[in-house]
């Protein structure tokens, strides 16, 4: 074998391993994202069932904070917020419950109409409550949006990113999800 005829089969070999690389580059991109959806489809999950089950339960919904901490003023109205009255068959003292969106860190918060706010799920950039036929609210309409956890998979601020991200690769690149849904609350009178 000649020293030519090694030159053109290294470059050969060289040619065929960077076709095969630049194919493989794009896709690790994809890999690494894969997770970050998954992780927010199950985010939505997560939100939208504690809200439902909530929801259809209720025996009355009000767009504001009520109990001892923080309360709002009775009668206010908010959209990012709401309290929703359980009463359960075997008590007789009613239960409530508020979900907000915590801004300064992105996390939707439950508050037990007592003393404690718990997180329910992270990297919430929006929540709002629609209240049809408020005051007597008959249905709810809910819109939820999460972004990616890390800053690495989201891009420039837009139509896709509530907030900017650090991602400067389309195949990087993990787009907030947002989920609209109404609920109908089973438990409360029916009113003329």
């Amino acid at each position: 074998m000649t020293i030519t005829e090694t030159l053109i089969a290294s470059a050969l070999t060289m040619t065929i391993t960077g076709a095969i690389l630049s194919l493989v580059v794009p896709a690790e991109g994809t890999f690494q994202a894969q997770p970050e959806v998954a992780d927010m489809e199950q985010r939505l999950r997560v939100a939208v069932d504690a809200l439902t089950k909530d929801l259809v339960m209720s025996s009355e919904v009000l767009p504001y904070r009520t109990g001892p901490v923080n309360p709002d003023p009775a009668g206010s109205f908010f959209d990012d917020r709401i309290t929703i009255v359980l009463t359960p068959p075997l008590e007789t003292l009613p239960v409530s419950r508020t979900y907000y969106l915590r801004s300064a860190d992105a996390t939707l918060m439950r508050y037990d109409g007592v003393v404690t706010d718990l997180p329910v799920v992270d990297h919430v950039v929006k929540l709002a409550f629609e209240h049809i036929g408020y005051p007597s609210t008959r249905r709810v309409g809910v819109t939820l949006r999460v972004e990616a956890a890390s800053a690495s998979l989201r891009g420039p601020a837009g139509a896709l990113f509530t907030r900017a991200g650090t991602s400067t690769t389309a195949q990087r690149y993990v787009p907030d999800r947002e989920v609209h849904f109404d609920v109908a609350p089973r438990n409360i009178d029916a009113r003329p």
